[in-house]
């Protein structure tokens, strides 16, 4: 099967404007694998966003973060 994880890109004021996702067959992307991802995944969300939109990439990693845990 495929496996897929995502992260939100916040513009700025917090609102959602895009995400990030990894994806990948399940044979080379176990589940733990994926999940150890996340958090550098959303380190580059905060970065990614931070170019995009301006503002502080690390506001928007730490919502992404904060996700993670509703």
């Amino acid at each position: 099967g495929l496996l897929a994880i995502a992260v939100p890109l916040h513009a700025p004021g917090g609102r959602v404007a895009a995400g990030l996702a990894l994806h990948g067959p399940e044979a080379r992307l176990p589940l733990r694998r994926a999940l150890d991802t996340v958090p550098r995944l959303s380190k580059a969300a905060g970065a990614l966003s931070q170019v995009l939109f301006g503002g502080s990439g690390q506001d928007a990693e730490k919502r992404s973060r904060l996700g993670q845990l509703a």
